[in-house]
């Protein structure tokens, strides 16, 4: 069976659909030296979660700038965040479950990542402005023609409202 680079494949993705794609069936290891790396099946070159978190981020950012996304992108953007968050959480959970030498590599390297601050930028694009649970006046309007537009909106981003979903409502 021919084996594809994973690393390569992963700097290659030009939209946010092939990188859902390729979040599919991933894996995510945590090495003695504190490394967290990706992989996946058939896949050689387990990649970092700080350059998927980047890859992500860089193909999330435009859509954010005018929120202006179609529902198949919202799905995208979605599985994309809810993978990437919980690959981070679990490695946050073995992190604390490491040995001390481990920790101390895991340490060094994070000294190196604050650098880049790859964990906080993610952290702000998937917790504060999260693309995919957040809707424009257009979008809401056109997910959910049933539901009355809300009077206030949740949340405004670069003079933009926007609006979560409306919550279901069953009366007995």
């Amino acid at each position: 069976m021919n084996s594809k680079n994973f690393k390569i494949s992963i700097d290659r993705v030009k939209d946010v659909s092939e990188l859902a794609d390729l979040l599919k069936d991933t894996e995510i290891k945590y090495t003695f030296f504190g490394a967290q790396k990706v992989s996946k099946e058939n896949f050689n070159k387990k990649v970092s979660l700080d350059r998927i978190a980047m890859k992500a981020i860089f193909l999330i950012r435009p859509f954010v700038k005018d929120w202006n996304f179609s529902l198949q992108q919202r799905h995208h953007i979605s599985y994309i965040t809810k993978k990437i968050n919980k690959f981070y959480e679990k490695m946050d959970r073995k992190r604390k479950k490491s040995n001390i030498l481990t920790k101390i590599f895991y340490f060094i390297r994070n000294v190196f990542s604050w650098i880049f601050q790859t964990r906080k930028n993610w952290d702000i694009l998937s917790l504060e402005i999260d693309p995919a649970i957040y809707y424009s006046t257009h979008q809401y309007k056109e997910a959910f023609r049933l539901n009355q537009l809300p009077k206030q909106p949740d949340k405004r981003y670069k003079n933009i409202d926007l609006y979560l979903k409306p919550t279901i409502v069953i009366k007995a």
